[in-house]
């Protein structure tokens, strides 16, 4: 009967501390959910990244001041400003011309009109004009406007003036350099950049660049492995440093000022091809290509005379292609007819690009001139008895007629 009762008493006391824990378990269990409940909400995946992302942009504008992260809406030119090189299949190809603010290569052989289109880019910068910190088409009241001012360095020592002079540069405001060795031409070429002065710098060309030792050395020294490439490549990357700053907009005091560089190069014979790969080369070393965003390639063809007798040279056709292009589509191929003496009737003159014929098409395609219904022609808001009056005037005056093909250019590319 005792061992009963001392059973029954034990088995009682067992369930007491059962019953115990689990009332410690509940208390536990509720003290656990009122924690959860007072913790406050994890932000959503968005919202911490949207955090992430403004601590870095605070960080990174601290660091390297306002603009140096920005949304690329936000960016001054919407459109890439251009240069024309006075050759409107090129500027097609080009998708408007030669960007501004950038770097550009034109290669080719010798006598492929590589320094003729260089000079054309020289004649329309010239013409051009900046108002408030902006690139304009339209020629500005004299009071208001602000002219390109332009550089050409002359490496080859080969720079004419008459006959940049012929092809429509004026050289009252040009500036010309002949350095002696590389050293001195990759210096004003720098310098010419970073100053913030000049619209346009063409340097002509890359391949003639010597190093002062190969200039100055004797005859029968080797003069080989002088890191030509090398010093170029470094001219080229300082060159692009500073053209960054003015894309930018972090050059004080040059608001509009969007320093473009023209490199002409020209093509060498690949040594130790042996049929593998182009048997053509750009010397000069590789950075051109790097951090250029166009490259031309130009070729010379076929030749026209006026007679077989004299063979006096009339008109050349002319090809190139753009190895590559960051603006706009690469790897287009297309040619030109370029006058290379004057004509005995006058119609032309020597270096002329002869388009009158292409222009004239497309004016009648994009209806520039239209026929009216009593059968005369409306150009341009005058009116003429035949096409050929509307020809004669306004695609002998040159100015005009290169004002016809930047409306033409406008329509064919409209964003540039």
């Amino acid at each position: 009967m005792a061992l009963k009762e001392s059973l029954k008493a034990l088995k009682s006391k067992v369930e007491e501390k059962e019953e115990a824990i689990k009332t410690e378990e509940t208390v536990e269990e509720k003290k656990k959910g009122r924690a959860k409940k007072e913790e406050p909400a994890k932000p959503s995946f968005l919202a911490a990244r949207q955090a992430r992302q403004a601590e870095h942009l605070a960080a990174v504008r601290k660091k390297f001041g306002e603009g140096s992260l920005k949304l690329a809406s936000n960016a001054e030119y919407q459109t890439i400003p251009r240069f024309s090189t006075g050759i409107l299949a090129l500027d097609w190809a080009l998708g408007g011309g030669i960007p501004r603010g950038r770097m550009s290569v034109i290669s080719g052989g010798w006598s492929s009109s590589k320094t003729r289109t260089a000079l054309s880019l020289i004649a329309d910068a010239q013409n051009r004009s900046v108002i408030n910190g902006k690139y304009l088409w339209e020629n500005m009241p004299e009071e208001e406007r602000v002219p390109f001012n332009c550089a050409f360095v002359d490496a080859e020592g080969t720079f004419s003036p008459a006959w940049a002079q012929g092809c429509g540069v004026n050289l009252e405001t040009l500036q010309l350099s002949r350095p002696l060795n590389q050293e001195e031409a990759a210096e004003i070429m720098v310098s010419a950049v970073s100053s913030g002065v000049y619209d346009l710098i063409v340097l002509d060309s890359l391949a003639q660049m010597m190093s002062a030792d190969d200039v100055e050395s004797a005859m029968d020294e080797k003069s080989y492995g002088t890191a030509s490439a090398k010093k170029n490549n470094e001219m080229i990357k300082k060159m692009q440093a500073h053209l960054n700053k003015f894309n930018e907009g972090k050059v004080e005091g040059a608001q509009g000022v969007l320093p473009t560089v023209i490199i002409i190069n020209q093509l060498r014979d690949k040594i130790g091809a042996f049929g593998f790969g182009p048997r053509k080369t750009r010397p000069g070393g590789v950075g051109q290509e790097y951090w250029s965003s166009v490259i031309i390639e130009m070729w010379g063809a076929k030749v026209e005379y006026f007679d077989t007798e004299k063979e006096f040279p009339k008109w050349g056709n002319f090809g190139f292609k753009i190895e590559k292009n960051k603006v706009s589509t690469p790897k287009i191929e297309g040619g030109f007819v370029m006058a290379i003496a004057d004509d005995p009737e006058g119609t032309f003159k020597a270096g002329e690009f002869l388009e009158v014929k292409q222009v004239w098409d497309l004016c009648e395609r994009f209806g520039i001139i239209n026929k009216t219904e009593n059968g005369k022609w409306d150009f341009k808001g005058e009116v003429f008895d035949t096409k050929k009056e509307a020809k004669d005037k306004y695609f002998k005056d040159k100015k005009i007629f290169s004002i016809i093909k930047r409306d033409i250019l406008g329509i064919l590319c409209p964003k540039q």
